[in-house]
């Protein structure tokens, strides 16, 4: 999989986690600080949303927005505790080419797993740990 380094999106996933942070402090009452222990709030969070949310056009929106806010907050987490740096893999998904690399070469798609877990396909915690085991 490309990997192409790409340092203004660290002050894009820095805006976006900093976007999770807020959304999730004032409309769930639940403080995200960048441990390791919150990508499991960050989980729960997920799945409380996805049950809320309708499938309208405008709740499908809202979905993808939470998808790129939560997924670049785990992907801050993960870089943050296990170095790592953020760039694109376009050819992975086009939509969401942001990813993480750690220092094995190894590349990781937050922003998809967060997708994916609102679409009922997988648990962002799980993919966390995952990515943890192999950087």
């Amino acid at each position: 999989m490309g990997f192409k380094r790409l340092p203004q999106t660290d002050r894009v996933a820095a805006n976006y986690a900093q976007n999770a942070i807020d959304t999730a402090r004032d409309g769930a009452d639940l403080i995200l600080d960048f441990s390791e222990a919150s990508v499991d709030a960050v989980d729960r969070l997920l799945t409380r949303m996805r049950k809320k949310v309708g499938t309208s056009k405008q709740d499908k929106g809202m979905l993808g927005l939470f998808a790129t806010m939560f997924g670049f907050y785990v992907g801050e987490v993960f870089r943050r505790h296990h170095g790592g740096k953020w760039g694109w893999a376009r050819e992975v998904m086009p939509r969401h080419p942001q990813a993480v690399e750690d220092g094995k070469g190894n590349v990781h798609t937050p922003l998809i797993a967060a997708e994916e877990h609102l679409a009922g396909k997988g648990s962002i915690a799980a993919y966390y740990r995952r990515m943890t085991a192999e950087a």
